[in-house]
């Protein structure tokens, strides 16, 4: 109930905001897309339908079918697209909905047709919670592709990742460091406390209930500031903004999301620098390079205790545990996976939990009942070899593409091209040890970037060749 009070105040702030500036004759078209990127980590919705609601499994836990959960909503982008047009945002046409220049959405079509009808597929009907954020999500990207400026775009970006810092800076301040405990629980419930203490020291968590989904999310922002720092975008706010998302990944004591900083952030400023892309044989060198002294730093430094120590161990003994799991599921159907969203109900159905090892940390059951912690995996057992072929394929030419478009002469290209190659990068590795990059509340974010980034690139092209015509 706290957690919908909180999201009408921010939904409240933002329309204020708006109409404040609109009676000024300012420039406000912004502040209705900064309201919403505020709004997407509570991952607000109302649920149409939910499989097997009701039904638990060992401890208590609801049965969950996959990493995007059970429910197909009505979710906060469908509310947005009420919000723009009742504010007078309703241009459209029929072009919105042709993709020809993003086949990457009819792959998603095709593999969502072949999850339906894959013949192991307890659930085929379990790819539609996906399937339906993502065509709200890309309704109202067209909306405000239609609607907005580039100059209102960016700058709603901007506004909307700056003051959802503001709030992550809020609530990492009562907990850990003021030891408010209700700042957590408000969101995640005694839940959100259990994992916030997970190795005996207070961690941020934010309205996410976990420091590892808090803290990519964090990450994804400070990619955003970044690229606007290296792009003297608002230059002091945005190392203002830079240095508030770094002190609270700090406090989420995220291993991986250390790394990833690390690694993203001297990456693109290497990338930003060059014309050639990421894969040009000296940003290889560089990052070999890179890689063999993080490998120093882990073993020969303090920081060992923190990576290699006994619970750090735990942690990647039960890793292994699950991607073995993930590969006994991808030998029942090696080439079409067990379908998209159903991995977890498959594991339930098909393997004996007695015959699962217990780690110590872990019971046996919690293998069963989790997803598998690492995204490439579980495309893996969901779609088979035609799913993570066609994965690979998106990541290294998308990758390949924006490094490219990064050091152009328009500012804002270089902004979102060199915020989504650091958001793939970073989601691609954290992707290794977790799944968090599957959650409602942290990926549509990367879509929202990389779709503008694509958009921003095209009108930019238009306008070169009718300059020259």
């Amino acid at each position: 109930m706290f957690k919908t009070i909180i999201i009408f105040v921010l939904v409240l702030i933002g329309i204020i905001r708006y109409l404040l500036k609109r009676q000024k004759k300012e420039d406000s078209k912004y502040i209705l897309l900064s309201t919403f990127i505020q709004i997407i980590p509570f991952a607000f919705g109302k649920s149409l339908f939910t499989f097997f609601s009701g039904y638990e499994i060992g401890g208590g836990h609801n049965l969950v079918i996959g990493a995007f959960y059970n429910s197909i909503k009505i979710g906060t982008e469908f509310i947005f697209v009420i919000i723009f047009i009742l504010f007078g945002f309703s241009k459209f046409s029929k072009k919105a909905f042709v993709f020809k220049e993003n086949i990457w959405f009819y792959v998603f079509i095709i593999l969502c047709g072949i999850s339906y009808f894959n013949p192991v597929n307890f659930v085929p009907l379990s790819f539609t919670p996906l399937f339906f954020f993502i065509i709200q999500f890309v309704f109202l990207l067209k909306l405000i592709e239609i609607n907005l400026s580039r100059k209102d775009i960016l700058r709603g970006i901007y506004d909307g990742l700056a003051m959802y810092s503001l709030l992550n800076l809020l609530l990492t301040i009562c907990y850990p460091i003021l030891g408010i405990e209700t700042a957590v629980t408000v969101f995640s419930g005694n839940s959100g406390l259990s994992w916030s203490l997970r190795r005996g020291v207070k961690s941020a968590v934010g309205v996410f209930g976990h420091p590892g989904t808090f803290s990519l999310s964090c990450l994804l922002t400070l990619i955003f500031f970044y690229a606007s720092f290296l792009n003297d975008y608002k230059k002091t706010k945005s190392k203002m903004f830079l240095a508030i998302n770094i002190f609270i990944i700090a406090l989420t004591f995220s291993r991986t999301t250390y790394m990833g900083a690390v690694l993203v952030m001297l990456l693109l400023t290497i990338i930003s620098k060059k014309k050639e892309g990421i894969f040009s044989i000296k940003n290889i060198i560089i990052f070999l390079i890179l890689f063999f002294v993080s490998i120093f730093v882990l073993y020969l430094t303090p920081l060992s205790e923190m990576f290699l120590g006994v619970e750090a161990l735990g942690q990647v003994q039960n890793r292994l545990v699950h991607y073995f799991i993930g590969y006994e599921i991808w030998r029942g159907s090696p080439i079409i996976g067990v379908g998209i969203n159903e991995h977890i109900y498959y594991m339930q159905q098909v393997f004996n939990v007695n015959l699962l090892p217990n780690t110590g940390s872990e019971s046996s059951a919690f293998y069963l009942r989790s997803p598998i912690h690492n995204i490439h995996i579980i495309v893996l057992a969901e779609t088979g070899l035609i799913g993570i072929s066609c994965w690979f394929i998106y990541f290294i030419s998308k990758i390949n593409f924006y490094s490219k478009n990064t050091n152009t002469k328009y500012f804002d290209d270089n902004i979102l091209s060199l915020s989504f190659t650091g958001m793939l990068i970073a989601i691609f590795v954290y992707g290794f040890t977790g799944w968090s990059p599957f959650n409602f509340q942290v990926f549509p974010i990367i879509i929202l970037i990389g779709y503008f980034a694509r958009v921003f690139l095209k009108e930019t092209k238009l306008e070169e060749i009718k300059s020259i015509s």
